[in-house]
């Protein structure tokens, strides 16, 4: 939503777009403020403008995707996801190597691998997403007619994982193929 000073709703905006769309977009609305209201207001959104891609260079374009990267990184740390957080600071360091984002990836990914309780908050998650390839691949084997080799993806699961929903649900399904 865009509003005046007032409340007064100048325009909206449902969903996602692009910062050159959204620039366009405020730009109109603003364009509805009498000149005495806005306050400088068009000059923030002129600033803020990114250029258009096609003034953009391969350096400028690279230091923005890193810094996209890295912000992601930031976030999935913030929300403790840190395999997560471990793989976009791996990619960071492989093709930004040379700039400031890939050191900071650096700095981040020694501080997880250096603190035991995150690293083992790292391996849960590793460890959940793999038990639930498990099962998703046990299912396809089945599907193939192999039920052998899902058993034993199933009984991985369960000595993996276990006391969790993916060991009870390889469970189940162990004692439906030996039903069968």
């Amino acid at each position: 939503m865009f509003a005046d000073p007032n409340g007064k709703v100048l325009g909206k905006q449902d969903g996602y777009v692009k910062a050159a769309e959204f620039t366009q977009i405020a730009q109109r609305a603003l364009a509805s403020v009498p000149p005495r209201v806005d306050s400088g207001l068009r000059q923030a959104v002129q600033v803020s403008a990114p250029p258009p891609p096609e003034k953009l260079n391969m350096d400028e374009e690279r230091t923005r995707n890193a810094g996209r990267l890295l912000a992601l990184a930031r976030a999935d740390y913030q929300r403790q996801q840190f395999l997560g957080c471990l793989e976009r600071c791996k990619a960071l360091r492989a093709d930004y190597s040379d700039l400031p984002e890939g050191a900071e990836a650096q700095r981040l990914e020694t501080q997880i691998r250096s603190d035991p309780d995150v690293l083992s908050a790292a391996c849960d998650t590793l460890t959940d997403r793999l038990g639930a390839m498990y099962l998703d691949m046990a299912e396809a084997l089945m599907l193939k007619n192999k039920p052998a080799q899902a058993v034993l993806c199933l009984e991985w699961v369960v000595q993996a994982r276990p006391g969790t929903p993916q060991a009870e649900a390889a469970k189940t399904r162990l004692t439906q193929i030996k039903e069968r």
